[in-house]
């Protein structure tokens, strides 16, 4: 694995996100990140290319209005207890192995694919998710209780949409889902009203709390906070608590799945994090970066364009927190209330 130094991190992290309308797989990508929506169209400011992959998603537009089906559920659970008794008005469960969306691609709705990627040496919990009948593993890092793979609920909701990577089943049930920051927080209050009316691009989210979004019943999308606590724990030079665009050193590689990542970019999988390269979803609908990046969404808005998310990379040990357009689609892990 790579060493990242701290004395080279400011010049590695800017040589990192200063790649501008480079589709090439060679280095980082350029996912577009601000702090001020009028800078949109500037690179050296508002639109930060810090935490990217290895193609641009400069240029790319606004979320697509075509409805897709899909319904969304409701379980709770504790890791290591078993599954919950009780489910939402609502919802549609199934047994069946594969849906079919009304875009007509074939997507599995198992989540096991995920688990040969699990470190063999953590006591993993388990909880199923009672509105599809997913299975997922969870893992305590701290205080918290994560998911210990990607959520693979599949969430249409008007423009409130999710995906598979390339829609193929397989990357589902490897990967999980990859949500609009409008599914992630359940925009069209299915299942809570606390993210109700969120996540629209352009719109303003007065959300605040805890934030359920897609998440089954006894879990919720993590705050960016909540990252922050996860982060500090691993690496505790990781000052919480900040705001904007912030990094640790050295915590990606503890997250990291020790398999699954390009060229020498697996990580330890210390706490069983299990984070797998899920990649992300264009504004316009093209897929990139499986294999190199991972991104997921949290709960808290950063204007009325911007939403903040976890980043790791295959080539650097970094944990990165920054905020990106609502409109691409990034992997959703929840965390236990």
């Amino acid at each position: 694995m790579k060493k990242f130094l701290l004395s080279s991190a400011i010049a590695v992290t800017f040589a990192l996100f200063s790649a501008c309308g480079d589709d090439s797989s060679s280095g980082p990508e350029e996912i577009e990140s601000s702090s001020s929506v009028e800078a949109e169209d500037e690179s050296s400011s508002s639109v930060e290319e810090e935490g990217k992959s290895s193609s641009s998603h400069s240029g790319e537009g606004a979320p697509e209005s075509s409805e897709e089906s899909g319904d969304a559920k409701s379980s709770s659970s504790e890791a290591k207890k078993g599954e919950s008794s009780s489910s939402e008005e609502g919802e549609e469960s199934s047994s069946s192995d594969v849906i079919a969306s009304s875009s007509g691609t074939t997507q599995s709705i198992g989540s096991e694919g995920a688990w040969e990627y699990l470190n063999p040496d953590i006591d993993y919990g388990e909880f199923t998710d009672k509105r599809d009948g997913q299975t997922y593993k969870t893992v305590t890092i701290g205080s918290q209780t994560w998911m210990a793979q990607n959520l693979n609920y599949d969430y249409n909701k008007g423009t409130a949409k999710s995906y598979c990577y390339e829609d193929k089943a397989d990357s589902c049930a490897k990967y999980g889902r990859l949500y609009l920051w409008s599914a992630a927080m359940d925009s069209a209050g299915v299942f809570s009203t606390s993210g109700k009316g969120c996540g629209y691009y352009g719109n303003s989210c007065s959300a605040s709390g805890t934030i359920r979004g897609v998440c089954p019943e006894g879990w919720h999308l993590p705050s960016q906070y909540e990252y922050d606590v996860m982060i500090n724990y691993i690496d505790n030079s990781y000052t919480k608590g900040q705001s904007g665009y912030r990094y640790s050193t050295s915590a990606g590689q503890y997250l990291k799945s020790q398999s699954g990542w390009s060229e020498s970019g697996n990580g330890y999988d210390t706490y069983g994090f299990s984070a797998l390269p899920a990649g992300s979803r264009y504004g316009y609908g093209s897929f990139d970066n499986a294999g190199n990046d991972a991104y997921f969404w949290s709960s808290s808005e950063d204007y009325s364009y911007l939403a903040y998310y976890m980043y790791l990379y295959y080539g650097y040990e970094i944990a990165l927190l920054n905020s990106n357009y609502k409109y691409y689609a990034f992997s959703v892990r929840c965390v236990q209330n």
